[in-house]
């Protein structure tokens, strides 16, 4: 388990307001922070949607987090 800092929280707010229109939620904003942080560029999800938009700051431009399971 890992703890979210207040900069994380910051982020994540600042996520969902960057981000409204698509209705992110607050695991998955946190789940972003939480890979700019520990510089990480896969997540296992189930819900793709938003990770296939959101941009996350430590990837190269145009770079998404990378889906698990893949196909």
């Amino acid at each position: 388990m890992i703890e979210a800092t207040p900069h994380d929280y910051q982020h994540m707010s600042e996520l969902l307001k960057s981000y409204a229109s698509l209705r992110l939620q607050a695991v998955d904003a946190c789940v972003i922070a939480l890979a700019e942080r520990f510089d990480l560029r896969d997540v296992a999800t189930l819900d793709q949607r938003d990770y296939l938009v959101v941009a996350p700051r430590h990837l190269p431009k145009g770079q998404r987090l990378t889906i698990l399971p893949g196909d």
